[in-house]
């Protein structure tokens, strides 16, 4: 087994590999056309249905990763070793933002359900899809109780900081704000005005982003503790986010 390179972060380690994987994942036609304005209602829909199988299985994820966390630590700081992150206790920091996590997805299932009926999308009911399933899968296997949480972390971030990069190239894809309905013109109902005047501000909005880099923080931190063979098995599981993460986008 090679020894892992400590020299960078984990995060910056994992975003120089699988450099191809991460562009497919992040620069799927998908997005271009979601971004452009020419993406059709169904493949929109489609993957909305999807999605909201992936914010279930989050929840569950981001639950069972809170047990993980010993907080005994926080309660007394003074006779804890644990490393700080910005002058707190890890474990508190960590306890935070999952905590954040489960808000923010909170919040994000309303904010389907609520821009769905806004902008008359059709929602029809599907089973989950064979990449849908493993994407839950995923999130089950980092989170159980055997394994470290580092691996649910690294994880949490991948999928975040993919989705956030995602977004940001699906909005680079307008021309000018002037010829699209991210500017404000263009239809008021369906999937294209859905994406623009909703779904696209708030997946790539200053928020987001601060939540991406916290979440890198945090993972960084725990990964500073950890050995050789746990940055390896984070590694894989970077590989199989990009994976997962290229395959959940519809093909268009």
């Amino acid at each position: 087994m090679a020894q892992t390179d400590r020299s960078s972060s984990l995060t910056t380690i994992l975003l120089f590999t699988h450099e191809d994987q991460y562009s497919s994942a992040t620069e799927h036609a998908f997005l271009a056309k979601a971004g452009d304005g020419t993406l059709p209602d169904p493949a929109v829909c489609k993957w909305l249905v999807q999605d909201k199988y992936y914010q279930l299985a989050y929840v569950n994820f981001i639950g069972a990763l809170l047990a993980k966390l010993d907080l005994l630590p926080s309660v007394f700081p003074s006779h804890s070793a644990e490393r700080q992150v910005g002058g707190e206790n890890l474990s508190r920091t960590t306890f935070d933002l999952l905590v954040d996590s489960l808000t923010a997805i909170r919040q994000e299932i309303d904010f389907y359900d609520k821009t769905a009926d806004k902008y008359k999308l059709e929602l029809q009911y599907a089973p989950p899809s064979k990449t849908t399933e493993e994407y839950m899968n995923l999130f089950a296997d980092a989170s159980v109780k055997e394994v470290p949480l580092l691996h649910g972390l690294v994880v949490l971030w991948a999928t975040e900081h993919c989705y956030h990069r995602a977004w940001t190239y699906a909005s680079r894809q307008t021309e000018s704000a002037a010829q699209s309905p991210f500017g404000g013109g263009g239809s008021d109902t369906g999937a294209v005005a859905a994406l623009h005047k909703e779904f696209i501000p708030n997946w790539t909005s200053e928020q987001f982003g601060g939540f991406v880099e916290k979440l890198a923080s945090v993972t960084d931190a725990w990964a500073a503790q950890a050995g050789d063979r746990e940055h390896d098995t984070c590694q894989r599981l970077w590989a199989r986010v990009l994976q997962l993460e290229t395959e959940f986008w519809p093909e268009v």
